[in-house]
């Protein structure tokens, strides 16, 4: 059984164009936690497109569901305010102001975000909070990622969703599988996200060990359509009977 993890970045990008608390993301997240969404998920940018520093707290303080958190792990100050703000998990991602996709994945070759990571999956993991890096699935950088310290890795399925080709699509759902197995053979938590639509989820399903499958955009478009609570139940239905529903209200 695999659990939905919801980003609500997206809500907070319409409330950010007005600079009004409207949506209220603490009802967006009641709404939520109320269809089944087994965790809630926020980016912390540099930039602060999506969500501000009193979001974590607020989000923190008034849910029930757990609350995993992407961050930078270059970004000391933003690790630091996540870290203050306790949430169950958080997620070492890269990050510029034209990122998208698959660029969020850390480039463990490089020494300087080895060093970097090191640093912040220490400095998280003192003060309680379960730390995934997010990274492809190349075997020598999970296996870095272990010996860093990290809790967890979240795969990046950005490129296997955008892969216009058949073949190098079935290829590419290989390499995430064999890199799930391996995360669960060095004992880490597993969890994947980016590129998850309606119509692909299910191939992520049956991954050995998922622990959570992250959405956001999908679920927001979808939304303006048909209402909140019926986009969530049209995902967990694409998922199908592996989906595990969490009723956080």
């Amino acid at each position: 059984m695999v659990k939905l993890g919801v980003n609500i970045d997206y809500f907070a990008v319409l409330r950010q164009t007005r600079q009004i608390p409207v949506p209220d993301l603490i009802e967006i997240v009641k709404i939520l936690g109320a269809g089944g969404a087994g965790a809630i998920a926020v980016h912390m940018r540099q930039d602060r497109r999506f969500i501000q520093d009193d979001d974590l707290t607020d989000l923190k303080r008034h849910i029930k569901s757990p609350l995993h958190v992407y961050v930078s792990g270059s970004w000391p100050q933003g690790v630091a305010a996540v870290s203050k703000a306790a949430p169950h998990s958080a997620c070492l991602i890269s990050e510029n102001a034209r990122d998208c996709g698959r660029r969020f994945s850390l480039d463990m070759q490089s020494p300087a975000v080895q060093k970097e990571a090191g640093k912040a999956i220490a400095f998280m993991k003192k003060r309680g909070v379960k730390t995934f890096v997010f990274l492809g699935p190349q075997a020598p950088a999970i296996r870095l990622a272990k010996k860093l310290g990290a809790d967890g890795i979240e795969l990046n399925a950005w490129d296997w969703s955008q892969s216009p080709g058949r073949s190098r699509r079935q290829s590419l759902l290989e390499d995430l599988h064999i890199a799930g197995r391996l995360v669960h053979e060095l004992g880490l938590e597993l969890n994947i996200s980016h590129g998850i639509e309606y119509d692909n989820i299910a191939d992520m399903a049956g991954m050995t060990e998922l622990s959570f499958i992250y959405v956001g955009f999908p679920v927001a478009v979808r939304s303006v359509f048909t209402g909140l609570p019926t986009a969530l139940a049209e995902i967990f239905e694409a998922i199908g009977p592996g989906a595990e529903m969490t009723i956080n209200e």
